[in-house]
C-alpha cells in the first residue's frame, strides 16, 4: 500500500476477491474515489515517479509493467512480459 496524498491511499484492491485493480481510497470515509479499468497483480508494488504510477498489470492474461496517470488511467504498458511479482524500483 502506498500513500498517494494526505487525503487518500493507493492500493491494489478487489470487489470480488479474484480481480484486483488500483484503487484510490479516501482516508476519512474509506470510500473508493477512483479505480483503474485494467487488472493489476494482487501483490504488485505500486511506485510513483514523475507524476505517474507504475504497477504490474494483467493484459490479456500476460503480466506487463503498466504506467498509470494519477487518475488511474492506464497510459501505456511494456511490450515485454514480466513475472507477476516483479519489484518495481523508482531509483533510476
Amino acid at each position: 500500500m502506498t500513500e498517494s496524498s494526505s487525503s487518500s491511499i493507493l492500493l491494489a484492491g478487489s470487489d470480488n476477491g479474484s480481480d484486483y485493480y488500483l484503487m484510490k481510497v479516501d482516508t476519512n470515509t474509506l470510500e473508493v474515489k477512483a479505480r483503474s479499468d485494467i487488472q493489476v497483480y494482487r501483490d504488485t508494488v505500486i511506485n510513483e515517479k514523475s507524476g505517474f504510477l507504475f504497477a504490474v498489470v494483467n493484459v490479456s492474461g500476460k503480466y506487463r509493467i503498466g504506467k498509470f496517470s494519477e487518475s488511474l488511467v492506464l497510459e501505456s504498458s511494456s511490450d515485454d512480459e514480466v513475472l507477476e511479482d516483479t519489484f518495481i524500483n523508482s531509483g533510476f
